[in-house]
């Protein structure tokens, strides 16, 4: 392993002259997945149901084709150079199994599994493909769960859609990539603004609601899903395109003001009442069409503060939209993250631990959304039969309950990932329940 610090393009050239892949630097944001790995894996799930029967020596072979062409094998990180690589691996191999009513075999048992496996250790590969075979072989499920520090859901589902396709032709599969984009150099003032707004929603997030948790209370994280209402994604598209507001934002809105009616103790506080909700931007270039697509993570994250949560439905929406767009029109501070200078240089200096109860101390967020919109034309033949496309996202040790919706066509996915010290399995269906009722609410306004 490499054990040298370089930068730029000499991690490339010490790479060339051994021999090897080339080291690729970490962003901020995968350095600071890496700091959460150390409390809980930190992976994220993407399961498709596909129509007819599963065929998994031709899935195989297409994982193998497709992850050798592109250059993906067992992920090598060196901490100390702060830089990642990929070098030869065995062959991917995929379980297969049926699904059956409970466990591990349903496709929620799955995300699950997913999510609460790790990738820790040795080099390995990030990527782990499970199948389950519906009963009666009129259906199967095809699932890949991914170590986060290695892709993100642009990358997940370009990866799926080249599997998918390998030996069909006739779309727009994506070439994928494993050496990621050169790093821009960031202005001072983009700097200057990134530490200013860090500072702002740092102050602001002295009044967000703490959201109640089992101190000692398992890390595990359990998921649960609901496929929306036919027809609600339309004409919630309709609505929010009347309002000026995306998926992501109203699917906040709703969970922000499912949250606020769970917490009538905000009332009782003097200060904290508001809520902090978490999300990410995306930092890829806009559009949809194949080319060539970076597997690993292109993101930023975002903290919007609700001030008044308990307000009626459109009006949360309102403040939430207004803070994402203005979000969206700053310069991207790019690796400049004073949150993860306060996380690696400061906690230790102040004697604070690295622990789960320090991150729900220091940065209040109840919770989180990450909305996908599913590329349908990267599957081209192959995703006709695509039935369903449901996501996991990973809530961190910041983020105690992390929603992911997920756009397919006209269906709406919608999947809730929480921590066991913090919603019971019923709860968590009702949470989801609230979530979905007010996107109703939203779509009929």
């Amino acid at each position: 392993m490499r054990n040298d610090a370089g930068a730029g393009d000499g991690l490339r050239a010490t790479a060339a002259a051994r021999g090897g892949a080339a080291w690729q630097r970490l962003s901020a944001f995968q350095r600071t997945m890496l700091l959460w790995e150390r409390l809980h894996p930190y992976n994220a799930v993407h399961a498709l149901r596909i129509l007819g029967p599963s065929r998994p020596q031709r899935l195989a072979a297409a994982i193998e084709a497709v992850e050798r062409a592109a250059g993906i094998g067992a992920l090598e990180i060196d901490r100390s150079a702060r830089a990642c690589r990929y070098v030869p691996a065995a062959a991917p191999r995929v379980k297969a199994g049926v699904c059956d009513e409970v466990g591990e075999q349903t496709p929620t048992g799955l995300l699950a599994a997913g999510l609460n496996a790790s990738f820790a250790g040795r080099p390995q590969t990030p990527f782990r493909w499970t199948l389950l075979e519906e009963a009666g072989g009129g259906a199967h499920w095809v699932a890949l769960a991914y170590r986060h520090v290695a892709a993100d859901a642009h990358g997940a589902q370009a990866l799926l859609a080249a599997v998918l396709q390998h030996g069909r032709g006739g779309g727009e599969a994506p070439l994928l990539r494993v050496d990621g984009p050169r790093r821009q150099r960031v202005s001072l003032r983009a700097r200057l603004e990134a530490l200013a707004r860090f500072a702002r929603t740092f102050r602001r997030l002295r009044c967000a609601h703490k959201m109640d948790e089992d101190r000692q209370g398992d890390d595990r994280t359990e998921c649960a899903v609901r496929t929306a209402a036919p027809g609600l994604l339309r004409e919630l598209r309709a609505a929010n395109r009347r309002r000026g507001a995306g998926l992501n934002d109203a699917c906040l809105a709703a969970l922000a003001a499912t949250v606020a009616e769970r917490s009538p103790d905000r009332h009782t506080s003097r200060r904290r009442r508001k809520l902090a909700l978490g999300t990410v931007i995306s930092r890829r270039t806009r559009g949809t069409s194949a080319g060539e697509v970076w597997l690993g993570p292109a993101l930023r994250d975002l903290v919007v503060v609700v001030d008044r949560p308990d307000a009626p439905l459109a009006e949360v929406l309102a403040q939430i939209s207004a803070q994402t767009r203005a979000a969206r029109g700053l310069p991207d501070p790019g690796d400049f993250d004073p949150r993860l200078f306060l996380i690696e240089r400061a906690w230790p200096l102040l004697g604070l631990r690295h622990h789960r109860r320090t991150y729900r101390k220091v940065f209040p967020v109840c919770a989180g959304v990450t909305s996908f919109n599913v590329h349908a034309g990267w599957f081209g033949p192959a995703g006709v039969g695509v039935d369903r496309y449901v996501r996991a996202s990973p809530p961190g040790p910041v983020v105690p309950i992390a929603l992911a919706p997920t756009a397919l066509g006209d269906r709406l996915e919608l999947a809730l990932v929480y921590r066991r010290a913090t919603l019971t399995p019923a709860a968590a269906a009702d949470v989801l329940a609230g979530v979905h009722d007010r996107l109703a609410l939203l779509a009929g306004g």
